[in-house]
């Protein structure tokens, strides 16, 4: 019974397919997004000035040529999915630091393992004022 209502709300919309897909698209659909289905329907291939009225007709999105061809070149070099993936990887980067963070007991800063710039600068201090053979020395002693 669950697939019922869809089927007749296919079977009803199929005279007015894009004016139903129009309406019911309108709201979710980012321009990027317009952009992203009208290469699919259109291809690859297809130009901005091509893309512009489909995406009017489709979602009600006025966009510039210029617009377009930006977020045209954006999907095709791969950066159109960092919007969506960029804030799955946003998400795991910052669990990763909290993660790596969280068993050093010294606070926030880089994880186990790892040297950072101001780690450098201070080992750079170190050996300007004591001189490499015996940082070197204190190195290899506390290595043991």
């Amino acid at each position: 019974m669950a697939n019922k209502p869809k089927q007749q709300a296919g079977e009803a919309g199929a005279g007015t397919q894009g004016a139903a897909t129009a309406a019911t698209s309108k709201d979710k659909v980012s321009k990027k997004g317009a952009v992203r289905r009208a290469l699919r329907a259109l291809g690859k291939g297809a130009t901005p000035s091509a893309m512009r009225p489909w995406i009017s007709q489709q979602f009600g999105i006025e966009m510039s040529a210029d617009h377009i061809s930006t977020a045209k070149g954006e999907i095709l070099r791969g950066k159109g999915k960092k919007r969506t993936a960029g804030k799955g990887n946003e998400a795991k980067a910052a669990s990763a630091v909290g993660k790596a963070a969280a068993p050093s007991s010294s606070g926030p800063g880089p994880a186990a393992g790892t040297v950072s710039l101001d780690d450098v600068r201070l080992v750079k201090d170190l050996m300007g004022r004591v001189g490499a053979e015996p940082l070197r020395s204190l190195i290899d002693l506390l290595a043991r």
